[in-house]
């Protein structure tokens, strides 16, 4: 199930976690400040409930950065353990059941492997089939 990012900028930290908890999401907060000042997906983003979390920044707080890992040609079950590791969020592209057969691989990726990216960051991987039997 997927939900789509509100906007808690300017809100009390405390506020916005409230709400985002209420959603059934998860969050971190980064900082001790009392309001918020960024927050990574941005407003608008869709990301699902289960696997995302929202990252909220503020007054004083140092924004968290990632590089991007080469995920071309591991396994969806793969790439989401190491996306979610790193603390960012994914959306899957491509086939929708990816263990049919020998499954699927990512073949795609929505930013590119070495960049340096926020922490919360929406992450699309193309998914295809990789079986050569017709």
């Amino acid at each position: 199930q997927n939900l789509t990012i509100e906007n808690y900028v300017g809100l009390s930290a405390n506020e916005a976690t409230t709400k985002i908890k209420k959603q059934g999401m998860k969050v971190t907060v980064y900082g001790s400040g009392e309001r918020v000042l960024s927050q990574m997906p941005k407003c608008g983003t869709e990301i699902n409930i289960e696997t995302g979390c929202i990252y909220l920044y503020t007054t004083d707080a140092k924004e968290e950065y990632v590089t991007m890992p080469n995920l071309i040609g591991k396994t969806p079950s793969n790439a989401n353990k190491e996306i979610i590791s790193l603390g960012l969020n994914l959306k899957l592209l491509g086939v929708s059941n990816y263990t049919i057969g020998k499954g699927a691989t990512v073949t795609n990726q929505s930013i590119a492997a070495g960049t340096r990216i926020k922490k919360g960051t929406l992450v699309e991987l193309m998914l295809l089939y990789t079986d050569s039997e017709d």
